[in-house]
C-alpha cells in the first residue's frame, strides 16, 4: 500500500471516539472543537512515518511458554499468556512504530501551543493503535488470532520489552530504543504478540483491561475502556 492510500486509510479508520475519550470529552463536541480535533489528525497523518517489522514463530510448549522459529527461541514467563494463546500454534512477533518526526513535533507543539499540542498527542495515540490494526489486518493476516498482547498486559512484565526489541533488532531495523525502565522512543511505538487462533475465553479485547499500569488517569477517574 502506497503511502497514499494508507493516510486514507487512517483518515477513514482512526477511532474517534478513542481520541475524545484520550482528551477526556465526554460531552457533545461543539463543530468548532471537533473541527479542530479533525485538523490535528490530518496534521498528524502527514507528520507520521509508519514502518513496522514483524516474524514468525512456532509454539513450541505452552507452560513454560516457548516459542521458536528457525534461528531463535524464547521463553516468556507469563500465564496470561500461556491462556490468551493456548489455541494457537503459531505467534508473530511485531514492532511498529510512527517515528521521531512526529515525536518532535508533538513535543514542539507542546511547547509553544499546548492545547494543540495534547490534541497531536491524543491523536498519535490512537493514530498508533490504527496501523497495528492496518498490521494484523494487512500484513499478518490470521483471521481467526487472538487479539494483540504487549509487555505490561496481563502478568507478562513489562521487563520483556527489551528482550523482544533486542529480538526483532528494532533499534537497528526501526529506529527504536528502549531505555532501562522499558519505555519507547519513539514513544509512539509498539512491540506485541499476536497468536494464530483467538482464545474463546477471552471476553474482553480491549487493551486498558489487561494493562499493568496503577495510575492511569482512566483507570483513577473510574472511566468506562469501551
Amino acid at each position: 500500500m502506497s503511502n497514499e492510500d494508507l493516510s486514507l486509510y487512517f483518515k477513514e479508520n482512526i477511532d474517534r471516539q478513542e481520541i475524545y475519550r484520550y482528551l477526556r470529552q465526554r460531552k457533545t463536541l461543539s463543530q468548532a472543537w471537533i473541527s479542530e480535533i479533525e485538523t490535528c489528525i490530518d496534521e498528524v497523518i502527514q507528520w507520521s512515518n509508519p514502518k513496522f517489522i514483524d516474524e514468525r514463530f512456532e509454539i513450541k510448549s505452552y507452560s513454560p511458554l516457548i516459542i521458536e522459529n528457525d534461528l531463535k527461541s524464547l521463553k516468556l514467563e507469563s500465564k496470561d499468556l500461556e491462556r490468551h494463546l493456548n489455541q494457537s500454534n503459531q505467534v508473530t512477533l511485531c514492532a511498529v512504530t510512527l517515528g521521531f518526526q512526529l515525536e518532535r513535533q508533538i513535543n514542539m507543539k507542546l511547547k509553544v501551543q499546548p492545547t494543540k499540542g495534547v490534541i497531536w498527542d491524543a491523536v498519535a495515540s490512537v493514530l498508533i493503535e490504527s496501523y497495528c490494526d492496518y498490521i494484523e489486518e494487512r500484513e499478518i493476516k490470521y483471521p481467526q488470532g487472538a487479539f494483540r498482547f504487549s509487555p505490561g498486559y496481563g502478568d507478562l512484565d513489562l521487563s520483556y520489552q527489551s528482550l523482544l526489541a533486542e529480538v526483532l533488532q528494532v533499534q537497528k531495523r526501526l529506529g527504536i530504543f528502549v531505555s532501562s525502565h522499558y519505555m519507547m522512543s519513539p514513544q509512539k511505538s509498539v512491540i506485541f504478540i499476536k497468536g494464530n487462533q483467538s482464545n474463546d475465553l477471552v471476553t474482553c479485547q480491549h487493551k486498558c483491561a489487561s494493562c499493568q499500569l496503577a495510575h492511569c488517569i482512566y483507570r483513577e477517574k473510574g472511566e468506562s475502556n469501551e
